[in-house]
């Protein structure tokens, strides 16, 4: 049984939105701004990504999964 109350949650909305509007989306240039993560990126992480297409965009938890048109994903913090 549903209620009538029943609330979708915001984020997947927005997520859903943004992925709509992202079918021909490329990426021009990405940077890292922290030095100082507990991980370091890959090397030459902005020159692999610079010029791909997203093909995708998805909302899972607090990150957003950007498809790459290389096949990789690209996975953000939603914040």
């Amino acid at each position: 049984m549903t209620s009538p109350y029943a609330r979708t949650p915001r984020g997947r909305n927005r997520a859903a939105g943004a992925g709509a509007g992202a079918g021909r989306s490329r990426v021009a240039r990405i940077g890292a701004r922290r030095p100082d993560l507990r991980f370091p990126l890959p090397e030459r992480f902005g020159e692999r990504l610079a010029g791909q297409d997203i093909a995708g965009l998805e909302r899972r938890a607090k990150y957003l999964i950007a498809t790459l048109s290389s096949g990789e994903d690209l996975v953000m913090p939603w914040a």
